[in-house]
């Protein structure tokens, strides 16, 4: 069993392993983009915690009391807070707990890191459960991080992550929750590239907001917005925010403050940041031959990559198909 492996330490064969985001970023790594450092730990360490806490038969029991596809969103959402409730509640077993402090310290002592999920079945063409899995940012003690990764395996099994496996046809008894381990960056500015806007798909969209990116994707603060024309690159409108707050590292995590006052009548970005993101995303869209959700944080002039999915919503998608509505559930744009 190995619980953890370091990227630059990674291989194909580890897909399962690392899950959906964890291969991605793995791959983009390979490819020679600018990502934070970062560990993953893997499936391995969700499934001891499973079998030593003794999970398994309960979380079988749960899920097979009722037929799925008769179960109201009620009973479905009742389902979902039993199990997470075992996951919050049982305590670490002693060997995981000490395999994973010797991982935290060996390869961010004394570093702030983000605890991001990566279930085996994420960020996958046509299921990318973004914001229906926790991430947390910014936590620096131990047992924040530990409180961190035990909370991202839990929401494996929240309520949206559960009719969105359901409307996708993906077996949830067969999920598994490996998390990405990485170093929380505290940018200038972050936000979030649409390669492809999905209202048209001759125009991408880029979000914006001063600080770190929580308070946009959790839909907590409005971000400046630009739209690109995506055949020549070229910034084709800007829409400004009023900016009054934004999202800044703790001691115990993050925080909302009020923006200083020389910030908010300041745009995020500069035209020429617009232009060298947007084509940075537009050559990860080239990589992965498929439009992409780029979250991504700009650091002392240089953009790093957090993450990358597959736009799952488009002009084009089928009216019948609800999926998109469990991707709106958390998601500015």
């Amino acid at each position: 069993m190995t619980i953890a492996i370091p990227m630059d330490s990674a291989g194909v064969e580890d897909n399962r392993r690392i899950g959906g985001k964890g291969y991605t970023l793995w791959r983009m790594h390979h490819a020679g983009f600018a990502l934070p450092k970062t560990v993953f730990l893997t499936t391995d360490a969700y499934m001891a915690f499973v079998h030593e806490a003794g999970l398994k038969e309960r979380i079988l029991l749960e899920l097979n009391r009722k037929d799925p596809n008769l179960m109201r969103w009620e009973e479905i959402w009742d389902c979902a807070a039993r199990i997470r409730h075992l996951f919050l509640t049982r305590p670490f077993p002693s060997g995981l707990k000490s395999e994973l402090l010797a991982v935290i310290r060996s390869c961010f002592s004394g570093v702030p890191i983000a605890v991001r999920s990566s279930a085996i079945d994420e960020d996958m063409e046509g299921a990318s459960f973004a914001g229906l899995h926790e991430s947390h940012i910014h936590l620096i003690s131990e047992t924040d991080i530990l409180d961190g990764i035990r909370k991202v395996w839990a929401s494996l099994w929240s309520d949206g992550a559960l009719l969105y496996r359901k409307e996708s046809g993906l077996n949830a008894e067969r999920s598994a929750m490996a998390v990405v381990l990485q170093e929380t960056l505290a940018g200038e500015a972050s936000g979030v590239v649409f390669t492809m806007d999905p209202a048209d798909d001759a125009k991408g969209v880029i979000e914006a907001v001063h600080g770190l990116n929580e308070g946009l994707v959790d839909g907590r603060i409005q971000p400046d917005r630009w739209r690109c024309i995506r055949s020549g690159r070229k910034v084709s409108e800007h829409i400004a925010t009023s900016r009054k707050q934004w999202v800044i590292p703790t001691s115990h995590g993050t925080a909302r403050a009020s923006l200083p006052e020389g910030l908010q009548a300041v745009p995020p970005l500069k035209t020429g940041q617009v232009r060298a993101l947007f084509e940075l995303a537009m050559t990860l869209e080239d990589f992965w031959d498929f439009p992409q959700d780029v979250e991504w944080t700009l650091l002392d002039g240089r953009f790093f990559l957090l993450q990358s999915r597959p736009i799952t919503t488009s002009v084009e998608a089928d009216a019948g198909d609800q999926r998109g509505w469990y991707l709106s559930l958390h998601r500015s744009f």
